[in-house]
């Protein structure tokens, strides 16, 4: 194994409701594949990227302190795939199609399972169930 390399794939999660927070990464801990790095609001988040940015996914809540439309922004630079997850789908989804950013909304409430399948879409090119996830605008997600 390349000394760079590792098995387990770091998760910047970013959401303000401490509970969805909190049970978010009980729940993706659990998988023992990801070590979650828990973040309350897109500012903490942003300066965490700027100090650390192996990140191999981040997921997003989308209207917060520091929006996730901000975040996914910054994580293009860094080259790293990102997925917003929100309760205002229609208005996430407008503002990221506005500045072209083609990237995963799961609506909440939402599956756990489904955001772990996007997860590993990501950091280990498994497909997604029915059609590969391409654009936050498409209306195939679930």
């Amino acid at each position: 194994m390349h000394p760079f390399s590792s098995p387990t794939k770091r998760v910047l999660l970013v959401e303000d409701d401490q509970e969805l927070l909190d049970e978010l990464t009980d729940f993706l801990r659990s998988v023992e594949k990801y070590e979650i790095v828990p973040m309350p609001n897109g500012l903490e988040a942003l300066d965490y990227l700027a100090k650390n940015p192996r990140v191999d996914v981040i997921v997003s809540d989308y209207l917060m302190i520091g929006k996730g439309s901000d975040l996914a922004r910054a994580a293009i630079s860094y080259g790293i795939p990102t997925v917003i997850i929100t309760g205002n789908f229609e208005e996430a989804v407008k503002a990221l199609k506005s500045y072209s950013l083609k990237i995963p909304v799961l609506k909440k409430p939402f599956s756990p399972f489904k955001l772990v399948e996007l997860i590993e879409y990501y950091t280990e090119g498994k497909p997604a169930s029915g059609t590969p996830v391409l654009a936050a605008w498409w209306d195939d997600l679930k």
